[in-house]
């Protein structure tokens, strides 16, 4: 599955691209044969969004401050923020089921804060007091995965990879632009993607999930249809950026053993 990112909130750092491989190369050529790009389209499709898009900055504000800010915004634009997330599909909103056209203001409000705006805070927070980037470059490494309460968790970073490069070497340099390249989808859900270049992340298609979607996997199976749904994608810099669903390659029909 492809996404294209393409409204960005704010960047400090140029958004990086992983090091050229020969299976890095065939992803990215192979991602851009399944899109098939028409950019006349694309810039058509641009334009017409651009107008009724949702402002992001409510993002960097407190909850209450982030509140009052979606409060101020029409509530035609916060429903079809809603609506392309979920592909025009139902919503489910305290417990039950409901569209986005027939959702109220304090409702859409409440829903985009819970969706977004947290699990956009928790992000940034991770970034600022868990300085990843700086264990990743002294080869720290997590302690093994296991499983608690229900969850895999994986906790601490005090172990070193042994082979780890040295700061300085082209080695490092190359594994720290793979590492900017890892996107974190923002989402309750949570994913995340890698940025192949161009403007083109890859991503597994469970990722880009909707509420209504089918999550049977037995039998005659078939993976919903995620194109054109939206996301907030978050780079290692702090750069948050509107993706939208490009194509996707389905899983092969599963069958009973």
């Amino acid at each position: 599955m492809a996404t294209r990112y393409s409204t960005r909130l704010r960047s400090n750092k140029r958004v990086s691209s992983p090091p050229m491989d020969q299976a890095h190369t065939y992803a990215l050529k192979r991602t851009r044969k399944m899109c098939k790009h028409d950019d006349e389209k694309v810039e058509k499709r641009r334009k017409h969004t651009a107008s009724s898009s949702l402002p992001l900055d409510f993002l960097h504000f407190d909850k209450s401050e982030a509140s009052k800010k979606l409060s101020g915004i029409p509530l035609t634009i916060l429903r079809k923020f809603l609506k392309t997330q979920q592909n025009g599909g139902p919503i489910y909103h305290q417990k039950r089921w409901t569209f986005a056209d027939n959702l109220k203001k304090k409702a859409a409000v409440g829903l985009i804060l819970s969706r977004y705006w947290s699990p956009y805070t928790y992000l940034r927070k991770a970034l600022r007091e868990g300085n990843p980037l700086g264990r990743f470059e002294k080869g720290r490494v997590t302690s093994q995965v296991t499983l608690k309460n229900g969850f895999w968790e994986a906790s601490g970073c005090r172990r070193r990879i042994r082979w780890w490069p040295r700061e300085g070497t082209d080695s490092l340099t190359r594994l720290k632009r793979s590492f900017g390249s890892v996107v974190h989808f923002v989402q309750p859900e949570a994913g995340t993607g890698v940025h192949l270049g161009s403007g083109l992340i890859l991503t597994c298609a469970h990722v880009v999930c909707a509420d209504a979607d089918d999550e049977e996997d037995k039998g005659s199976y078939s993976p919903p249809d995620r194109r054109e749904r939206t996301r907030l994608v978050m780079f290692p810099s702090g750069g948050i950026y509107v993706a939208r669903h490009l194509t996707q390659l389905p899983t092969l029909t599963q069958t009973e053993p």
